[in-house]
């Protein structure tokens, strides 16, 4: 019993600190962002802060695996559907899910631009992601085929980050049309170069 207690007091803590970083990030930027100013937040040791993150770089480490757990667990929506309709619909479900964070993730993004490690674990976190929406979609995104297909959607991914960013609108009509568009070029581009191998199909 009193070991259950502990437990959940551990993860509260830990989800309070987790939400105080979330919040700092969002209302102050990349930056400056840092765990003592989590610890100052919280009025609580730096240690117990570094106890569940042990750098600024692990909270958007766990933001970004909480975005995946996330859109895996949407992803029994998708049901029968084509490859291209399956990835449509998983990548218009992590922008929605983002919304949910929307500031801190814009924050992430312009922090990304000046800390060349945050940037790539960036790129690390959309390769990662992309791999799980094919893999998702029914795909093996370990075979050779799938791994060109990962880097492409990649790509896709990071336009449509781009309008994203952009994009005002509640439902995120503006990405939506993006994204589509994007892909709609893709299945083109495809079937010029081998009409029987499009991967989008």
């Amino acid at each position: 019993m009193i070991r259950k207690k502990q437990k959940q007091s551990k993860i509260h803590t830990q989800q309070r600190v987790y939400q105080a970083a979330l919040d700092l990030i969002a209302t102050e930027g990349w930056t400056t962002f840092s765990l003592e100013s989590v610890a100052r937040r919280l009025k609580i040791p730096v240690a117990r802060v570094s106890a569940f993150f042990p750098d600024v770089y692990a909270v958007a480490q766990a933001l970004s695996d909480d975005l995946n757990k996330r859109v895996q667990h949407s992803a029994a929506s998708i049901g029968e559907l084509s490859l291209r309709e399956g990835v449509f619909e998983l990548l218009i479900t992590r922008f929605e899910l983002m919304q949910q964070n929307r500031l801190v993730f814009l924050a992430l993004i312009t922090g990304a631009k000046a800390d060349r490690k945050l940037a790539w674990q960036g790129v690390n976190a959309a390769h990662v992601a992309m791999r799980q929406i094919l893999t998702l979609c029914g795909h093996d995104a370990q075979k050779s085929r799938d791994r060109l297909l990962v880097f492409g959607l990649m790509a896709l991914y990071a336009r449509g980050l781009c309008a994203w960013q952009q994009d005002a609108s509640k439902d995120l009509s503006r990405t939506m049309a993006v994204i589509d568009r994007l892909m709609a070029r893709a299945e083109t581009f495809s079937s010029l170069i081998s009409p029987a191998c499009n991967p989008l199909k």
